[in-house]
C-alpha cells in the first residue's frame, strides 16, 4: 500500500517515453544555469512532520547546462530518443553517451519528484 510499484519497461520502450516536469515545480533560468525550487506540500500531514521534523519550506535545487537542456525538454510531448539525439547535437558527444546521460538524469529528476511520465506516452511521430 505505501510503496510504489515500479513497472520493468525495455530500453524500447523507455526511449519512447515523454517525461513531464512536476506541476508544483517553479524554476527560473540564471545564466548557463538553471534553478529549479519545490514547495512544501500544504497538506496536514507535512505540516505535522514540519512540527516534529525540520522540514524546509522549500527545496531548491541547480541544475547544470546539460541538465538544464534535460528539463527544458520534459514538456510532455519529446520523447526520450529526441532528447538524446539533442543532447548529443548541443554538445557533440556520442549518441550512446547522450542517451545513457539523459536516462541517468532523468532517473536522477524522477527519484526527487521533478519530472514524471505519463502511464501511456501520446502518439507522436518521433
Amino acid at each position: 500500500m505505501f510503496l510504489r510499484s515500479r513497472v520493468r519497461l525495455s530500453p524500447e520502450a523507455v526511449r519512447n517515453l515523454c517525461p513531464v516536469r512536476a506541476p508544483h515545480a517553479e524554476w527560473t533560468q540564471d545564466g548557463n544555469d538553471l534553478r529549479v525550487t519545490i514547495r512544501r506540500s500544504p497538506g496536514r500531514l507535512a505540516r505535522m512532520a514540519a512540527w516534529v521534523f525540520t522540514v524546509p519550506e522549500r527545496r531548491s535545487f541547480v541544475l547544470d547546462r546539460p541538465g538544464a537542456s534535460v528539463w527544458q525538454k520534459c514538456d510532455g510531448r519529446t520523447r526520450v530518443r529526441a532528447m538524446a539525439a539533442s543532447m548529443a547535437r548541443e554538445f557533440g558527444w556520442p549518441p550512446d553517451r547522450a542517451e545513457h546521460a539523459v536516462l541517468a538524469y532523468l532517473g536522477v529528476l524522477s527519484e526527487r519528484r521533478l519530472v514524471g511520465f505519463p502511464p501511456v506516452a501520446p502518439e507522436i511521430p518521433a
